[in-house]
Protein backbone atom coordinates (compact mmCIF):
# COMPACT_ATOMS: atom_id res chain seq x y z
CA UNK A 1 0.00 0.00 0.00
CA UNK A 2 3.00 2.23 0.63
CA UNK A 3 4.54 1.74 -2.37
CA UNK A 4 1.62 2.33 -4.36
CA UNK A 5 1.15 5.59 -2.66
CA UNK A 6 4.86 6.18 -3.58
CA UNK A 7 4.39 5.78 -6.84
CA UNK A 8 1.16 8.10 -6.83
CA UNK A 9 3.29 10.82 -5.06
CA UNK A 10 6.13 10.49 -7.52
CA UNK A 11 3.55 10.25 -10.63
CA UNK A 12 2.12 13.87 -9.39
CA UNK A 13 5.16 15.24 -9.15
CA UNK A 14 5.97 14.29 -12.58
CA UNK A 15 2.88 15.90 -13.60
CA UNK A 16 3.23 18.44 -12.01
CA UNK A 17 7.40 19.18 -13.08
CA UNK A 18 5.82 18.49 -16.65
CA UNK A 19 3.34 21.54 -16.14
CA UNK A 20 5.91 23.68 -14.80
CA UNK A 21 8.05 23.23 -17.59
CA UNK A 22 5.48 23.31 -20.14
CA UNK A 23 4.11 26.97 -19.16
CA UNK A 24 7.83 27.72 -19.07
CA UNK A 25 8.10 26.81 -22.67
CA UNK A 26 4.93 28.40 -23.15
CA UNK A 27 5.90 31.87 -21.59
CA UNK A 28 8.93 31.91 -23.40
CA UNK A 29 7.62 31.04 -26.67
CA UNK A 30 5.10 34.14 -26.24
CA UNK A 31 8.20 36.27 -25.14
CA UNK A 32 10.33 35.09 -28.43
CA UNK A 33 7.13 36.21 -30.75
CA UNK A 34 7.23 39.91 -29.33
CA UNK A 35 11.04 40.22 -29.23
CA UNK A 36 13.77 40.91 -32.60
CA UNK A 37 16.24 38.24 -33.05
CA UNK A 38 20.06 39.72 -33.69
CA UNK A 39 22.55 37.58 -34.25
CA UNK A 40 26.35 38.77 -34.61
CA UNK A 41 29.12 36.76 -36.51
CA UNK A 42 32.65 37.65 -35.91
CA UNK A 43 34.97 36.29 -38.98
CA UNK A 44 38.19 36.94 -40.35
CA UNK A 45 39.25 36.61 -43.94
CA UNK A 46 43.16 34.76 -44.11
CA UNK A 47 42.30 32.20 -46.04
CA UNK A 48 42.07 32.18 -50.13
CA UNK A 49 39.55 30.34 -51.43
CA UNK A 50 39.84 30.65 -55.52
CA UNK A 51 40.99 33.55 -55.61
CA UNK A 52 38.81 35.19 -53.12
CA UNK A 53 38.81 35.87 -49.05
CA UNK A 54 35.54 34.42 -48.63
CA UNK A 55 34.02 33.19 -44.98
CA UNK A 56 31.85 29.77 -43.87
CA UNK A 57 28.33 29.81 -45.45
CA UNK A 58 26.06 30.76 -42.35
CA UNK A 59 22.77 28.84 -41.84
CA UNK A 60 19.90 30.36 -40.34
CA UNK A 61 18.72 27.91 -37.26
CA UNK A 62 15.66 30.30 -36.26
CA UNK A 63 13.26 31.13 -38.99
CA UNK A 64 10.57 33.60 -37.38
CA UNK A 65 7.87 35.24 -39.70
CA UNK A 66 9.27 38.59 -40.21
CA UNK A 67 8.96 41.89 -43.26
CA UNK A 68 12.52 42.52 -43.82
CA UNK A 69 16.11 41.80 -41.72
CA UNK A 70 19.14 44.44 -41.87
CA UNK A 71 22.78 43.55 -42.23
CA UNK A 72 25.37 45.97 -41.08
CA UNK A 73 29.50 44.95 -40.05
CA UNK A 74 31.81 46.82 -37.87
CA UNK A 75 35.46 46.36 -37.06
CA UNK A 76 37.45 47.83 -34.29
CA UNK A 77 40.14 49.16 -36.78
CA UNK A 78 39.57 52.34 -37.90
CA UNK A 79 42.24 51.86 -40.73
CA UNK A 80 41.22 48.65 -42.25
CA UNK A 81 41.16 48.76 -45.78
CA UNK A 82 38.75 46.20 -47.63
CA UNK A 83 35.63 45.92 -49.61
CA UNK A 84 33.16 43.41 -47.98
CA UNK A 85 30.36 41.65 -49.95
CA UNK A 86 27.35 39.33 -48.70
CA UNK A 87 25.52 37.05 -50.48
CA UNK A 88 22.23 35.07 -49.35
CA UNK A 89 20.17 31.68 -49.51
CA UNK A 90 16.93 31.96 -50.87
CA UNK A 91 15.37 28.05 -50.74
CA UNK A 92 18.83 26.82 -51.07
CA UNK A 93 19.73 28.85 -54.04
CA UNK A 94 22.41 31.33 -53.27
CA UNK A 95 22.06 34.38 -54.75
CA UNK A 96 24.68 36.87 -56.37
CA UNK A 97 26.89 39.07 -54.20
CA UNK A 98 26.22 41.89 -53.17
CA UNK A 99 28.45 44.85 -51.97
CA UNK A 100 28.10 46.21 -48.29
CA UNK A 101 29.38 49.81 -48.49
CA UNK A 102 31.11 51.70 -45.61
CA UNK A 103 29.45 54.17 -43.95
CA UNK A 104 31.43 56.87 -44.13
CA UNK A 105 29.49 59.42 -42.05
CA UNK A 106 30.47 57.48 -38.43
CA UNK A 107 31.17 59.78 -35.59
CA UNK A 108 33.54 57.03 -34.04
CA UNK A 109 37.43 57.25 -34.63
CA UNK A 110 37.53 53.53 -33.15
CA UNK A 111 35.72 51.40 -35.43
CA UNK A 112 35.15 51.24 -39.06
CA UNK A 113 31.09 50.59 -40.17
CA UNK A 114 29.35 49.43 -43.15
CA UNK A 115 25.62 48.95 -44.01
CA UNK A 116 22.68 48.97 -43.53
CA UNK A 117 21.50 46.81 -46.10
CA UNK A 118 17.68 45.92 -46.13
CA UNK A 119 16.39 42.30 -47.28
CA UNK A 120 13.00 41.82 -47.78
CA UNK A 121 13.04 37.95 -48.92
CA UNK A 122 13.53 35.08 -46.73
CA UNK A 123 16.66 33.74 -46.85
CA UNK A 124 17.86 30.58 -44.99
CA UNK A 125 21.86 31.20 -45.19
CA UNK A 126 23.93 34.03 -45.76
CA UNK A 127 27.72 34.02 -46.58
CA UNK A 128 30.56 37.09 -46.86
CA UNK A 129 33.92 37.71 -48.67
CA UNK A 130 36.20 40.32 -48.59
CA UNK A 131 38.25 41.96 -51.55
CA UNK A 132 41.37 41.63 -49.43
CA UNK A 133 43.21 39.24 -46.31
CA UNK A 134 42.06 40.68 -43.46
CA UNK A 135 43.25 39.40 -39.97
CA UNK A 136 40.88 41.52 -37.89
CA UNK A 137 38.07 40.17 -36.28
CA UNK A 138 35.12 42.02 -38.32
CA UNK A 139 32.14 41.75 -36.18
CA UNK A 140 28.61 41.23 -38.79
CA UNK A 141 25.46 41.74 -38.14
CA UNK A 142 21.89 40.35 -38.63
CA UNK A 143 18.33 41.97 -37.52
CA UNK A 144 15.33 40.44 -38.09
CA UNK A 145 12.29 40.98 -36.42
CA UNK A 146 8.45 39.52 -35.74
CA UNK A 147 5.69 41.05 -35.23
CA UNK A 148 5.00 44.15 -32.78
CA UNK A 149 1.87 43.95 -30.85
CA UNK A 150 1.66 47.74 -29.49
CA UNK A 151 0.22 50.12 -32.23
CA UNK A 152 1.20 53.22 -31.92
CA UNK A 153 -1.15 56.18 -31.14
CA UNK A 154 -2.02 57.35 -35.11
CA UNK A 155 -4.01 60.64 -33.54
CA UNK A 156 -2.15 63.85 -34.34
CA UNK A 157 -3.14 67.73 -33.50
CA UNK A 158 -3.32 69.78 -36.62
CA UNK A 159 -1.53 73.01 -37.27
CA UNK A 160 -1.83 73.61 -33.33
CA UNK A 161 2.18 73.95 -32.64
CA UNK A 162 1.93 71.33 -30.31
CA UNK A 163 4.08 68.36 -29.97
CA UNK A 164 2.20 65.61 -31.90
CA UNK A 165 1.38 62.35 -30.48
CA UNK A 166 4.32 60.01 -30.92
CA UNK A 167 5.21 56.33 -30.81
CA UNK A 168 7.50 56.29 -27.83
CA UNK A 169 10.50 54.02 -26.70
CA UNK A 170 7.97 51.71 -25.49
CA UNK A 171 5.93 51.60 -28.14
CA UNK A 172 8.81 50.95 -30.55
CA UNK A 173 10.82 48.62 -28.11
CA UNK A 174 7.99 47.17 -25.95
CA UNK A 175 11.05 44.81 -24.72
CA UNK A 176 12.65 47.52 -22.79
CA UNK A 177 16.28 46.70 -23.47
CA UNK A 178 16.74 49.73 -25.74
CA UNK A 179 17.57 52.78 -23.30
CA UNK A 180 20.21 54.90 -24.23
CA UNK A 181 23.64 53.60 -23.16
CA UNK A 182 24.75 57.05 -21.84
CA UNK A 183 23.77 59.86 -20.06
CA UNK A 184 21.80 62.02 -22.77
CA UNK A 185 23.86 65.36 -24.03
CA UNK A 186 20.94 68.25 -23.56
CA UNK A 187 21.69 71.37 -26.32
CA UNK A 188 19.91 73.99 -27.20
CA UNK A 189 18.26 73.60 -31.08
CA UNK A 190 18.87 76.00 -33.85
CA UNK A 191 18.75 74.23 -36.64
CA UNK A 192 16.29 71.51 -37.61
CA UNK A 193 17.91 68.60 -40.08
CA UNK A 194 15.79 66.91 -42.40
CA UNK A 195 17.29 63.30 -43.22
CA UNK A 196 16.05 60.29 -45.16
CA UNK A 197 16.59 56.52 -44.66
CA UNK A 198 17.59 55.93 -48.24
CA UNK A 199 15.17 52.57 -48.29
CA UNK A 200 11.69 51.83 -49.50
CA UNK A 201 9.62 49.60 -47.38
CA UNK A 202 6.44 47.59 -48.92
CA UNK A 203 3.23 48.15 -47.74
CA UNK A 204 1.72 46.92 -44.33
CA UNK A 205 5.46 47.02 -42.55
CA UNK A 206 5.69 47.11 -39.11
CA UNK A 207 7.14 50.80 -38.95
CA UNK A 208 8.09 50.26 -34.80
CA UNK A 209 10.07 47.59 -35.64
CA UNK A 210 12.05 49.41 -38.59
CA UNK A 211 12.61 51.94 -35.85
CA UNK A 212 14.06 49.59 -33.97
CA UNK A 213 16.43 48.33 -36.35
CA UNK A 214 18.02 51.75 -36.55
CA UNK A 215 18.42 51.58 -32.82
CA UNK A 216 20.00 47.72 -33.21
CA UNK A 217 22.56 49.86 -36.27
CA UNK A 218 23.38 53.12 -34.24
CA UNK A 219 24.35 51.33 -30.65
CA UNK A 220 25.14 48.31 -31.63
CA UNK A 221 27.04 48.28 -35.33
CA UNK A 222 28.22 51.77 -34.77
CA UNK A 223 28.77 51.84 -31.49
CA UNK A 224 26.61 55.36 -30.47
CA UNK A 225 24.90 55.18 -27.17
CA UNK A 226 21.27 55.49 -29.12
CA UNK A 227 19.41 56.18 -31.94
CA UNK A 228 20.78 58.86 -34.05
CA UNK A 229 18.01 60.35 -34.62
CA UNK A 230 15.53 62.73 -32.02
CA UNK A 231 12.37 61.94 -34.61
CA UNK A 232 11.38 59.64 -37.00
CA UNK A 233 8.33 59.85 -39.53
CA UNK A 234 6.83 57.07 -41.66
CA UNK A 235 5.05 56.62 -45.15
CA UNK A 236 1.51 56.68 -42.65
CA UNK A 237 2.60 60.04 -40.84
CA UNK A 238 3.36 58.42 -37.72
CA UNK A 239 5.91 60.02 -35.31
CA UNK A 240 8.45 57.86 -33.52
CA UNK A 241 10.21 59.23 -30.69
CA UNK A 242 14.18 58.47 -31.04
CA UNK A 243 16.74 60.79 -28.32
CA UNK A 244 13.53 63.18 -28.03
CA UNK A 245 13.44 66.69 -27.47
CA UNK A 246 16.93 68.99 -26.70
CA UNK A 247 19.00 65.77 -26.98
CA UNK A 248 22.27 65.93 -28.99
CA UNK A 249 21.78 63.31 -31.82
CA UNK A 250 24.33 61.69 -34.40
CA UNK A 251 22.81 62.47 -37.97
CA UNK A 252 24.26 65.58 -39.53
CA UNK A 253 28.19 64.24 -40.54
CA UNK A 254 29.76 64.78 -37.07
CA UNK A 255 27.84 68.30 -36.66
CA UNK A 256 25.55 67.45 -34.23
CA UNK A 257 25.57 70.42 -32.11
CA UNK A 258 22.77 72.50 -32.25
CA UNK A 259 20.88 70.53 -34.32
CA UNK A 260 17.52 68.35 -33.68
CA UNK A 261 17.06 65.58 -36.57
CA UNK A 262 14.22 63.88 -38.04
CA UNK A 263 14.52 61.23 -40.24
CA UNK A 264 11.49 60.07 -42.87
CA UNK A 265 11.39 56.88 -43.26
CA UNK A 266 11.54 55.85 -47.12
CA UNK A 267 13.82 56.54 -49.96
CA UNK A 268 12.94 59.99 -51.55
CA UNK A 269 15.83 59.99 -54.55
CA UNK A 270 13.10 57.46 -55.91
CA UNK A 271 9.86 57.76 -54.30
CA UNK A 272 7.64 60.64 -53.67
CA UNK A 273 7.38 61.47 -49.74
CA UNK A 274 3.44 61.29 -48.73
CA UNK A 275 1.41 64.12 -48.04
CA UNK A 276 0.42 62.19 -44.33
CA UNK A 277 4.10 61.91 -44.21
CA UNK A 278 4.98 66.05 -44.75
CA UNK A 279 2.12 67.05 -42.81
CA UNK A 280 3.29 65.45 -39.32
CA UNK A 281 6.82 66.68 -40.52
CA UNK A 282 5.49 69.99 -40.86
CA UNK A 283 3.58 69.88 -37.06
CA UNK A 284 6.58 68.61 -36.02
CA UNK A 285 8.78 71.72 -37.26
CA UNK A 286 5.89 74.00 -36.08
CA UNK A 287 6.32 72.85 -32.79
CA UNK A 288 9.90 72.93 -32.64
CA UNK A 289 10.47 76.59 -33.93
CA UNK A 290 7.86 77.94 -31.92
CA UNK A 291 9.16 75.69 -28.75
CA UNK A 292 12.64 76.61 -29.53
CA UNK A 293 11.72 80.41 -30.33
CA UNK A 294 13.44 80.48 -34.03
CA UNK A 295 12.56 81.83 -37.08
CA UNK A 296 11.16 79.10 -39.42
CA UNK A 297 12.48 81.45 -42.85
CA UNK A 298 15.59 82.72 -41.29
CA UNK A 299 19.37 81.43 -43.04
CA UNK A 300 21.40 81.98 -40.48
CA UNK A 301 25.15 80.74 -39.05
CA UNK A 302 25.89 77.41 -37.52
CA UNK A 303 28.84 77.18 -35.68
CA UNK A 304 29.65 73.38 -35.64
CA UNK A 305 29.59 73.55 -39.69
CA UNK A 306 30.63 76.26 -40.29
CA UNK A 307 28.02 77.22 -43.06
CA UNK A 308 25.07 79.43 -42.98
CA UNK A 309 21.86 77.15 -42.97
CA UNK A 310 18.17 77.34 -43.23
CA UNK A 311 16.32 77.26 -39.70
CA UNK A 312 14.93 74.22 -41.58
CA UNK A 313 17.55 72.28 -43.81
CA UNK A 314 18.69 68.69 -45.31
CA UNK A 315 21.18 66.69 -44.23
CA UNK A 316 23.05 67.31 -47.80
CA UNK A 317 23.08 71.04 -46.62
CA UNK A 318 26.07 70.06 -44.78
CA UNK A 319 28.44 68.79 -47.24
CA UNK A 320 30.32 72.11 -48.00
CA UNK A 321 31.59 72.39 -44.33
CA UNK A 322 34.99 72.40 -44.17
CA UNK A 323 34.92 70.62 -40.68
CA UNK A 324 33.31 67.46 -39.51
CA UNK A 325 32.60 64.85 -41.81
CA UNK A 326 30.67 65.12 -44.90
CA UNK A 327 30.70 62.47 -47.49
CA UNK A 328 28.30 64.19 -50.65
CA UNK A 329 25.55 62.78 -49.08
CA UNK A 330 22.12 62.81 -50.95
CA UNK A 331 20.01 62.81 -48.05
CA UNK A 332 17.20 63.74 -47.51
CA UNK A 333 16.35 62.82 -51.72
CA UNK A 334 15.77 64.85 -54.28
CA UNK A 335 12.10 64.69 -54.12
CA UNK A 336 11.90 65.30 -50.78
CA UNK A 337 14.71 67.80 -50.34
CA UNK A 338 12.56 69.88 -52.80
CA UNK A 339 10.13 70.44 -50.86
CA UNK A 340 12.13 72.03 -47.79
CA UNK A 341 11.27 75.05 -49.47
CA UNK A 342 7.46 74.70 -49.34
CA UNK A 343 7.98 73.00 -46.02
CA UNK A 344 9.10 76.37 -44.34
CA UNK A 345 6.69 78.73 -45.86
CA UNK A 346 3.82 76.72 -45.27
CA UNK A 347 4.69 76.71 -41.08
CA UNK A 348 5.91 80.15 -41.26
CA UNK A 349 1.50 80.77 -42.13
CA UNK A 350 0.12 77.98 -39.32
CA UNK A 351 -1.86 80.89 -37.07
CA UNK A 352 -0.14 79.15 -34.24
CA UNK A 353 3.26 80.30 -35.49
CA UNK A 354 4.23 83.88 -33.89
CA UNK A 355 7.68 85.85 -33.07
CA UNK A 356 9.42 84.42 -29.96
CA UNK A 357 9.79 88.49 -28.90
CA UNK A 358 6.69 90.01 -30.47
CA UNK A 359 3.69 89.38 -29.21
CA UNK A 360 1.36 91.76 -30.93
CA UNK A 361 0.82 91.81 -34.50
CA UNK A 362 -0.65 95.26 -35.84
CA UNK A 363 -3.27 94.54 -38.43
CA UNK A 364 -3.68 98.69 -38.41
CA UNK A 365 -5.40 100.05 -42.03
CA UNK A 366 -3.80 103.18 -41.35
CA UNK A 367 -0.38 102.24 -42.23
CA UNK A 368 0.14 100.34 -45.79
CA UNK A 369 3.46 98.25 -45.45
CA UNK A 370 4.61 96.48 -49.13
CA UNK A 371 5.70 94.73 -50.81
CA UNK A 372 5.52 91.57 -48.56
CA UNK A 373 7.21 89.39 -48.68
CA UNK A 374 9.85 91.83 -50.22
CA UNK A 375 12.79 91.08 -51.94
CA UNK A 376 14.72 94.55 -51.75
CA UNK A 377 13.21 97.73 -50.76
CA UNK A 378 10.39 98.02 -48.68
CA UNK A 379 7.81 101.07 -48.57
CA UNK A 380 6.14 102.32 -45.35
CA UNK A 381 3.16 104.26 -46.97
CA UNK A 382 1.43 106.72 -43.95
CA UNK A 383 -2.12 106.97 -44.88
CA UNK A 384 -2.67 109.64 -42.30
CA UNK A 385 -1.24 112.89 -40.96
CA UNK A 386 -0.04 111.69 -38.08
CA UNK A 387 4.08 111.66 -38.24
CA UNK A 388 5.98 108.89 -37.10
CA UNK A 389 8.77 108.98 -34.23
CA UNK A 390 10.76 106.19 -35.43
CA UNK A 391 11.03 102.63 -37.57
CA UNK A 392 12.50 99.91 -36.50
CA UNK A 393 13.36 96.33 -37.44
CA UNK A 394 13.60 93.41 -35.14
CA UNK A 395 14.58 89.83 -35.88
CA UNK A 396 12.63 87.33 -34.46
CA UNK A 397 14.29 87.36 -31.12
CA UNK A 398 13.11 90.74 -30.71
CA UNK A 399 16.43 92.16 -31.09
CA UNK A 400 16.49 95.36 -32.96
CA UNK A 401 18.56 95.40 -36.07
CA UNK A 402 18.21 98.75 -37.52
CA UNK A 403 16.59 101.58 -36.41
CA UNK A 404 15.04 104.96 -38.97
CA UNK A 405 13.58 108.12 -38.28
CA UNK A 406 10.33 109.59 -39.40
CA UNK A 407 11.96 110.84 -42.43
CA UNK A 408 12.33 107.34 -44.08
CA UNK A 409 9.40 106.09 -45.80
CA UNK A 410 11.54 103.32 -47.12
CA UNK A 411 13.42 99.92 -45.72
CA UNK A 412 16.39 98.47 -47.84
CA UNK A 413 15.91 94.31 -47.20
CA UNK A 414 18.60 93.70 -49.50
CA UNK A 415 21.15 93.41 -46.53
CA UNK A 416 18.77 91.19 -44.74
CA UNK A 417 19.29 87.38 -44.85
CA UNK A 418 16.02 85.55 -45.89
CA UNK A 419 13.73 85.00 -42.84
CA UNK A 420 11.07 86.58 -41.25
CA UNK A 421 11.54 90.45 -39.61
CA UNK A 422 9.16 92.36 -37.76
CA UNK A 423 8.95 96.50 -38.74
CA UNK A 424 8.03 98.63 -35.56
CA UNK A 425 6.69 102.02 -35.99
CA UNK A 426 6.01 104.37 -33.55
CA UNK A 427 3.63 107.11 -34.40
CA UNK A 428 3.91 111.03 -32.15
CA UNK A 429 1.30 110.22 -30.24
CA UNK A 430 3.19 107.18 -29.29
CA UNK A 431 0.71 104.58 -30.59
CA UNK A 432 3.08 101.09 -31.24
CA UNK A 433 2.10 99.44 -34.60
CA UNK A 434 4.06 95.82 -35.65
CA UNK A 435 3.47 94.45 -39.13
CA UNK A 436 5.52 91.03 -39.64
CA UNK A 437 7.43 91.11 -42.85
CA UNK A 438 9.12 87.90 -44.97
CA UNK A 439 12.47 88.51 -46.64
CA UNK A 440 12.85 86.05 -49.83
Amino acid sequence: MKKNLLYKKDFNFIKILFLFLFILLSVQVIQAQNKNYTHEFPQTFTKKIANEYTGEAIPLHEKPTYKFATISAYCLNNSLQTTFYYRVSINNTWQSWKKLTEDKEVNNTKRKVYGLVTIFEKFDKIQFKSSKKVTDEVNFRLFYSVKNEIKPNTTKEILNCDLPNSCDRSCWCPSGNCDPQSSPYAIDVTHVIVHHSATNYSSGTDYAQVVYSYWDYHVNTHGWNDIGYNWLVDPNGILYEGRGDGIQGAHFSCMNGKTMGVCMIGNFETATPTIEAIATLENLIAWEVTDKELDVLANTYHPPSQLNLYTVSGHKDGNPSPVGCPSGTLCPGTNLYSELATIRTDVSGFPCYVSASIDEINSDTTVNVYPNPVTSILSIENLTNQPFQEISVYNTFGIQIERLFHDFEIVDFTKYTTGMYFITIIQNDNTRLTFKVIKE
